[in-house]
């Protein structure tokens, strides 16, 4: 369909979807903008209903605000500081529809869009780069917000290697004290053989003849409890092995932690300048905007 009847305004095509546009959608993919208005003749002199189409295809990064416009029908205001974007976003169609207007003797029909806030077109430019480093600050935000949750949890895995370092440390010096306990025991115990044990053909109490194979031989009981006793270091060793091997991976961790934590310096150091750069872009565009409105009143 042509765009004609018009007065003013600029010509904007674009190639992007038009979502939910159904059937119309090639009509919303066209678009006037600027201070214009359509004159329609020789229509005959009765009531119409009027619908009227819109689509933000120019400020599609947004944000609301960017272009707010007033519309005439008759003259008369019926459509009063829109902003298209704020209620259905960039590339999707906004209906007005059945208004209701009167065309007189004259056969006229006269629809007048004027703009409230800037030239769109002239602002998309710095709006775009703006819009981008909006997201990809928020892009940083959320890229922070998981770096601290992962610092978070090798900090608390680092608590728990750190808690069961100090458990394991106890128990390692309760078993070495009772080896030493042990130990001493073991230094005193020599005696005569007991009735029992002369009945049994013994003729000592510790039989060293397996200590060629680096062994003790420990008869009756007391053989037990130093087998027992042995055991038991043996495996002081293996959890002092193991201890040695969790300190090692807790200090790995730690380290992997503290890379983490300087690259997070560097990230959100770059968040700050970012942010200071867009801060004054948006000053400069908002004096832009007062100038421009400025001009306009006048």
């Amino acid at each position: 369909m042509p765009d004609q009847a018009f007065e003013g305004g600029d010509f904007l095509k674009t190639n992007e979807t038009i979502l939910d546009g159904g059937s119309l959608s090639s009509l919303y993919q066209s678009a006037r903008f600027g201070n214009f208005c359509y004159s329609f003749e020789d229509l005959s002199s009765r009531d119409y209903f009027l619908d009227l189409h819109f689509a933000e295809i120019i400020n599609t990064n947004g944000p609301e605000g960017m272009r707010v416009f007033d519309a005439f029908v008759q003259d008369e205001q019926v459509v009063s500081e829109l902003d298209v974007y704020s209620y259905v976003g960039a590339n999707r169609p906004l209906k007005l529809i059945d208004i209701r207007v009167t065309v007189g003797l004259d056969g006229m029909l006269v629809i007048k869009f004027k703009g409230v806030h800037g030239t769109p077109i002239i602002m998309k430019q710095e709006q775009t780069q703006l819009s981008c480093d909006v997201r990809e600050y928020a892009n940083l935000i959320l890229d922070m917000d998981n770096m601290i949750s992962a610092i978070q949890g090798q900090v608390a895995q680092c608590e728990d290697l750190k808690q069961k370092y100090n458990e394991e440390l106890v128990k390692r010096r309760k078993l070495y004290n009772q080896i030493q306990e042990a130990k001493g025991k073991f230094s005193h115990s020599c005696r005569s053989l007991d009735k029992h044990e002369v009945s049994a053909g013994h003729v000592m109490v510790v039989d060293l003849s397996a200590s060629r194979d680096g062994d003790l031989g420990i008869l009756d009981k007391a053989k037990q409890d130093l087998k027992s006793k042995d055991e038991a270091l043996k495996k002081v060793g293996r959890k002092s092995t193991e201890l040695g091997s969790e300190r090692l991976n807790a200090r790995i961790r730690c380290r992997k932690v503290t890379e983490v934590e300087n690259k997070l310096k560097e990230r959100t150091q770059m968040f700050e300048l970012k942010l200071s750069a867009s801060e004054e872009k948006i000053k400069k565009l908002e004096n832009g905007l007062e100038r421009q409105d400025d001009h306009t009143s006048s």
